[in-house]
């Protein structure tokens, strides 16, 4: 429930840190707009993964 500036601000920072060696984010969220951060999205339905997207691209401007 963040507006969008501090929103993208959080997630930027996730980000960076997920590049990070051995470290990992996981994200739970119904805000479409964060989706672009990920390189792979899990749906579910009803607590079970029904499918999941791997290979998106993290944008390069998010860490630049």
């Amino acid at each position: 429930a963040l507006d969008h500036t501090t929103g993208e601000a959080v997630m930027d920072l996730l980000a960076g840190a997920a590049l990070q060696a051995d470290r990992a984010v996981i994200v739970v969220t119904h805000d479409s707009r964060v989706f672009h951060f990920a390189n792979s999205i899990a749906h579910m339905d009803d607590g079970a993964i029904v499918h999941v997207e791997s290979g998106a691209h993290i944008p390069l401007a998010v860490f630049q």
